[in-house]
């Protein structure tokens, strides 16, 4: 799987995850249908399902560093060398 470190082991989520990006690699296919875009849409934001579907667009990934109650608290994870 691209980008993924060969000794890598992947959790439940992740596997689903790549399982869904190998069945539709190009996420743009399925976004639309979704019941977010359909809201966004709502809201006069249907532009962003577009940007938001991008791929490789940045070489910088969040990583969930901590629960604050109902709010999740994201950091920056870049790959080795960047």
């Amino acid at each position: 799987f691209r980008g993924l470190e060969p000794d890598a082991r992947l959790d439940d989520g992740a596997r689903l995850a790549q399982a869904l990006f190998l069945a539709y690699p190009d996420p743009r296919s399925l976004l639309p249908s979704s019941a977010a875009a359909a809201a966004l849409a709502q809201v006069g934001l249907a532009a962003d399902v577009e940007v938001c579907a991008r791929t490789d667009a940045l070489v910088v990934v969040p990583e969930l560093a901590a629960r604050e109650g109902a709010a999740l608290r994201f950091r920056p994870v870049y790959p080795k060398g960047v």
